[in-house]
């Protein structure tokens, strides 16, 4: 349920009805009114996840927090020229938060509120703020912030103070998106507010993540800036770059020989793509070009937009009017490739390249002669370079996983109790044993059911189970059983029951700091390369606790420290979100499951899949089949109607579901085709290689002239 109020001309404060804020059905709530808000003693949303505030004003410190507390599942807030009287602190850390806008409205120059934001969300992925910086901002503990839009702007006509305090707090802000991957400036002002602390440019911090940069609006970027500048040379894994203002170079008398001095280090590994969308054919414009063209050794394209508000550009050569002007309505695009001597993509010589050469198949025999045969190796030469997979059991998963389980690789599943952990597992063993392979269970839990194993495919028969008495004993178990190269896949229920030896040589209440920590750690040095070499999987299932004492943020751990964190290839947090009823709908038979791929080593992580568990069948392949078919466009819904090829499925998924069932061929003959896609990688578009982009003939000279 949603709700909108809107009020103008109200004289404040003014308090809404107590109940309102006590609303448990209420899911997005806006409050668009310019007046003093005053809540009651009790403030909580259990179930708000949308909450935009526009033109409230706050009094104190204890009506903020009363709201920002009571908001357990927030997802998304917008605060909108929201006014913040006498607070000195504004503190946001809603656990479930993944999208916050800021915008900042000063109406006077008389009353400046001095305030201070601490923003945090360990799930927070877009964050977007236009303003003055009249408040302080702090960011910190987002680690999976993706997308920033950032507007910073001070009025000229301000004192040189208070424009020095905006930089300062412009820098400030900057600090705490440091991890962000795509970063859109609303602005070029921007990058002027940050050069009006110029001592502070030299701190600039480190974009370790950032990919994509891209900046909007007027005034023209000057490439020239120092704070421009200097977030080049910060973001060393910058690969595309988007201007859409006009380009312009400031404060440069020979601006024939303009360069970039020194060159930004992602122009020399990762920068492929610069596109600039109002592209009028100025000289600053094309000395830039110039520039980027010589420094960017790995650039694979530049896209150049001219709109229909170009001018005639200052070169004296006519054929840049041929080529881009009459093509007013059209982009320009380029493609080229760096020129490379033998391999080598900065080459002074063709002798001194030779004699890398030469130098290099010197070293890499004399190790291959002391550590033996392929200790060093060239990849290309190498057989088998690619990470193999083998199906989960799951079809939706193994789209998500990008064809399915890395083989040699170690994976984490993880979740609450009674959320699918064991049976995803078990489902694994049974296609690595439909495959001829050998599989082991690790039942450190003893609580193995071969008759539920049995009804989900799995050969008990021929299954090497293990239920030790200790973990140090479960873990040298497996380890053996790895090296031994006869394993395929080895499972580890749990890792929370790999109780120490000296855990349960002593007394129950007795201390045991760590042990079990050091013991995964330790065990995990040695496990990970025995089984990339023997081509085993290991899968380690994972029970979640909770953290004492933690009120903001996520409180959920994994048990058996933090090493495994590391060394795991593939992290899945597996969760239920809900029941399946009976078609009378009196009892319950079965789950829907939810699988996030929060790491992975082997294809993109952070995919999703879903799928259903019946008691006592397992997984449900034909929803699995029809889900990944509708994905994959190979089954199309129209309405409410499924349909393959000439055949129609049936009206709603049940109905579909069914009419599978009792058609097995059929089924089959979809399933086959969905794997095929899957194998083959043609649902990947990002893979598929870019077609290359034959220049028009009068486009041509114009290249030659930049």
């Amino acid at each position: 349920m949603g709700l909108n109020l809107q009020f103008d001309d109200t004289n404040g404060p003014f308090m809404l009805p107590r109940h309102l804020f006590a609303c448990e059905s209420l899911k997005e709530l806006e409050l668009d009114m310019f007046y003093d808000l005053r809540l009651p003693s009790f403030v909580h949303f259990p179930n708000l996840t949308t909450l935009t505030l526009t033109r409230v004003t706050f009094l104190d410190d204890n009506s903020v927090g009363k709201l920002f507390n009571g908001l357990p599942n927030l997802q998304n807030l917008a605060l909108l020229a929201c006014g913040w009287g006498n607070v000195v602190a504004v503190n946001i850390s809603a656990p479930m938060l993944e999208q916050l806008t800021i915008y900042e409205y000063l109406a006077t120059e008389e009353t400046i509120p001095e305030c201070q934001f601490m923003i945090s969300g360990s799930r927070l992925k877009v964050f977007d703020y236009i303003g003055e910086l009249v408040n302080d901002y702090c960011i910190f503990d987002v680690p999976l912030l993706v997308d920033v839009d950032v507007h910073l702007s001070v009025d000229i006509h301000k004192s040189n103070e208070a424009r020095r305090l905006a930089a300062y707090r412009a820098h400030k802000l900057v600090r705490g998106l440091t991890g962000v991957k795509n970063l859109y400036v609303l602005s070029s002002r921007s990058f002027q507010v940050l050069a009006d602390a110029e001592e502070l440019i030299a701190c600039f911090p480190l974009f370790h993540k950032l990919n994509h940069l891209e900046v909007s609006w007027s005034p023209p970027v000057d490439f020239a800036s120092k704070a421009l500048l200097k977030l080049l040379h910060k973001s060393p894994y910058l690969e595309s770059i988007t201007i859409e203002p006009r380009i312009q170079l400031s404060t440069l008398s020979e601006r024939d020989d303009w360069e970039f001095d020194p060159v930004p280090p992602c122009f020399l590994t990762h920068l492929r793509r610069v596109k600039v969308k109002m592209f009028c054919g100025y000289a600053d414009e094309v000395h830039v070009l110039k520039a980027i063209l010589k420094s960017a050794k790995v650039l694979e394209r530049i896209d150049l937009g001219t709109g229909k508000d170009c001018r005639r550009p200052p070169l004296s050569s006519s054929r840049f009017q041929s080529a881009a002007v009459k093509k007013r309505l059209r982009k320009v695009h380029c493609e080229f490739e760096p020129p490379k001597v033998n391999g080598a993509l900065f080459p002074d010589s063709d002798s001194r390249a030779l004699d890398r050469q030469k130098a290099l198949d010197a070293a890499m025999n004399d190790i291959n002669s002391s550590f033996g045969k392929g200790s060093v190796t060239r990849l290309g030469s190498a057989g088998g370079a690619l990470v193999e997979t083998f199906p989960s059991g799951c079809l939706t998963l193994d789209l998500a996983l990008g064809g399915g389980l890395p083989r040699g690789r170690i994976v984490e599943v993880y979740g609450p109790e009674s959320s699918g952990k064991t049976t995803l597992a078990l489902h694994a063993i049974a296609e690595v044993q439909k495959l001829g392979g050998n599989a082991m269970l690790v039942d450190a839990e003893h609580a193995f059911d071969p008759a539920y194993s049995k009804a989900l495919g799995v050969d008990v028969e021929n299954l090497i189970v293990c239920q030790p008495d200790n973990g140090e004993m479960a873990l040298e178990i497996a380890d053996r059983m790895c090296r031994s190269g006869a394993i395929d896949l080895i499972c580890v229920d749990s890792v929370s029951a790999l109780t120490p030896r000296a855990e349960i040589e002593g007394e129950i209440g007795m201390q045991q700091m760590g042990l079990q920590a050091r013991l995964m750690s330790q065990a995990l040095r040695k496990m990970s390369g025995n089984a990339s070499k023997a081509g085993c999987t290991l899968i380690f299932l994972n029970q979640i606790r909770y953290k004492i004492g933690v009120y903001y943020g996520n409180p959920e751990v994994t048990s058996g420290g933090i090493a495994l964190k590391f060394f795991a290839s593939v992290r899945l947090e597996i969760r239920s979100t809900g029941k399946i009823k009976s078609v009378k709908g009196d009892e319950d038979i079965g789950l829907r499951v939810r699988v996030r791929v929060q790491k992975s080593k082997v294809s993109r992580p952070y995919k999703q899949a879903e799928f259903e568990i019946i008691f006592g069948e397992g997984v449900s392949k034909l929803g699995c089949i029809l889900d990944c078919a509708e994905m994959m466009d190979v089954v199309v819904k129209k309405g409410s109607w499924y349909s393959y090829g000439d055949h129609r499925l049936g009206q709603g998924r049940d109905k579909a579901l069914q009419y599978l069932r009792d058609n097995p061929v059929l089924c089959d003959e979809i399933e086959k085709i969905v794997r095929s896609m899957l194998t083959d990688g043609t649902l990947h578009l990002s893979s598929t290689p870019v077609k290359s982009l034959s220049l028009p003939p009068q486009d041509e000279n114009f290249y030659e002239e930049i």
